[in-house]
């Protein structure tokens, strides 16, 4: 077994290292200003990313009341102790290249080797950080090929390995939070309110997170309810004209809301009560709604809900994200839109969306239970032209709106779910959970239903059309996946690349590898992260 002590030793000396050899280099990049401007910016650049590192730093080693006195690192295992050491590595070794980049050209240059003068131009060295001079003599000489160099090779490096350096300091941050949720530590509640409250937490963006968290793990009811029971709304609401039949757009107070509406007995024909169990959880999903979240969860804010018993239905009501206007329209919408089929690389950028989405709910337990096409809006952006207008350059399909969640309760919440034979829904359905489901809703079976809708924006085609019958003739849904699968395999290699076929089949198949997962399925979640959303990053960066 390692010596956590010397794991917690190794990991902050790394932190410390990292702060020091990325503030030095930040130093003699703004030393290049004289060439161009850029170099202040790739300076600014890394001391940002630096100080992020010595918040994440702060967040985990100082000591808390909420760990007894003792600090967050101290509550991970061994294992994830070491995760977190080795990614603090790899970063190391990042910002230590461009340092010995930097090295390397002053040592090159013309008479580097000359008698060093006081008044001198300072380098840094990364194995003793101790300052060297170098003769101003030497430095006007060199001028001309230092200018040379950092135009044509060395300021190309220098951006790439900052870019390196953000993108791997953002993993590292990422990994982080991940644990703070799903280790055995992610369900005290303690730590999710130090989350929420701590102001390194809260610089790093992990607040929100935990608050979110906080709220879908203790909140039963919210003393402030979300009904409006404003009687013109309602007039307004029972007049509209639907979209695609369950969306509308409605001026309410002097601004556009976009409303979704809901079903809440689809299969009663004669109005009947709001049971206050749903009720409860109705104002729980608008409260999930309204709360403040990162962008990478792709969801709107909800403003408020209104009953209409006579319908059997909800509607929730929701702001339109700023820069959006006209009526909105659905992914499946798009599908029968040819003139707007999308680029490669807005394809890839729209299915790593949708991943990051479903990437951000598994982290705070929330679930989907409904991830579909038809609930995947996109909003035209405001130019000035007509609302009804849907060109291609206006609509941004790489910016997508997350909706129909279903009534979502915790995952740990047993749901055996009530039987619903319409294939246009249950083909997006994990086969456990078609027809008359018996088993709790999982993050696999949201990611089955991401792996369907990755399936059709590969081949940009709703999922019904890959079949003849539209699998109406179909009765064993464990014969629709194997079908999707194939499906997959072979169309996909050719439309959108053989990597991006092996994500939508791991969806599909949910074969992640994963063995002896805890409670909190750390194991699958890092697995997803892995190959999925890091495989379609790469995806989506190669093209551009």
């Amino acid at each position: 077994m390692a010596d956590l002590v010397g794991v917690a030793g190794l990991t902050f000396a790394a932190f410390d290292r990292i702060w020091l050899i990325g503030s030095k280099t930040a130093e003699v990049i703004s030393d290049y200003r004289e060439f161009d401007k850029d170099s202040i910016e790739l300076s600014n650049d890394i001391t940002c990313e630096n100080n992020r590192t010595k918040t994440l730093q702060c967040l985990l080693f100082e000591p808390s009341t909420a760990y007894s006195g003792r600090s967050l690192f101290e509550q991970f295992d061994e294992n994830v102790q070491m995760q977190i050491q080795i990614r603090l590595e790899k970063l190391l070794n990042i910002i230590n290249e461009g340092s010995e980049l930097l090295n390397r050209q002053q040592i090159e240059q013309p008479m580097a080797q000359s008698e060093q003068v006081a008044d001198g131009h300072e380098k840094i060295n990364s194995e003793n950080l101790a300052p060297t001079r170098i003769s101003p003599l030497i430095k006007k000489k060199s001028r001309s090929l230092l200018r040379l160099r950092w135009s044509l090779w060395d300021k190309r490096r220098l951006e790439s390995i900052v870019k390196d350096f953000a993108k791997e300091n953002e993993k590292v941050n990422a990994q982080v939070q991940l644990m703070c949720h799903a280790t055995s530590i992610g369900v005290n509640l303690t730590h999710l309110d130090r989350l929420k409250t701590n102001e390194h937490s809260r610089k790093l963006g992990f607040d929100l997170p935990a608050q979110l968290q906080l709220n879908i793990t203790g909140m039963q009811t919210s003393p402030t309810s979300l009904q409006l029971k404003d009687e013109r709304l309602f007039r307004d609401l029972t007049a509209c004209s639907k979209i695609e039949s369950k969306f509308a757009i409605l001026d309410y107070l002097e601004r556009p809301l976009l409303v979704e509406f809901r079903s809440y007995a689809p299969e009663k024909t004669e109005p009947v009560p709001l049971e206050d169990r749903t009720k409860d959880r109705v104002e729980m999903l608008a409260h999930l709604l309204l709360q403040r979240k990162d962008s990478v969860f792709h969801t709107l804010s909800c403003e408020g809900w209104v009953l209409d018993a006579q319908e059997n239905q909800v509607a929730f009501l929701f702001a339109i994200p700023d820069g959006m206007k006209g009526m909105p329209f659905s992914l499946l919408r798009l599908y029968e839109l040819q003139a707007l089929r999308p680029s490669l690389g807005e394809r890839l950028r729209l299915a790593k969306s949708l991943a990051c989405s479903i990437c951000e709910l598994q982290l705070v337990k929330w679930v989907h239970k409904s991830f579909r096409s038809e609930n995947i809006l996109f909003f035209p952006r405001a130019q000035g032209a007509q609302e009804a207008s849907i060109e291609k350059d206006r609509v941004g399909i790489s910016q997508p709106w997350v909706m129909g969640f279903e009534f979502s309760r915790p995952e740990l919440d047993f749901s055996s779910g009530r039987p619903d034979k319409d294939i246009a829904r249950d083909v997006y359905r994990h086969p456990e959970r078609q027809q008359r489901p018996q088993r709790p809703f999982s993050k696999i079976h949201d990611i089955y239903g991401l792996g369907v809708v990755l399936l059709e924006i590969g081949l940009w085609r709703p999922v019904l059309s890959l079949e003849r019958d539209g699998f109406r003739r179909v009765n064993d849904p464990f014969t629709i996946q194997s079908y999707l699968v194939k499906k997959a395999e072979k169309s996909l290699p050719l439309q959108v690349g053989e990597h991006y076929k092996q994500v939508v089949v791991r969806c599909l198949t949910g074969r992640f590898d994963v063995e002896n997962d805890n409670r909190e399925e750390l194991k699958l979640q890092q697995a997803f992260r892995a190959q999925v959303l890091d495989v379609l990053d790469r995806a989506a960066e190669s093209i551009g």
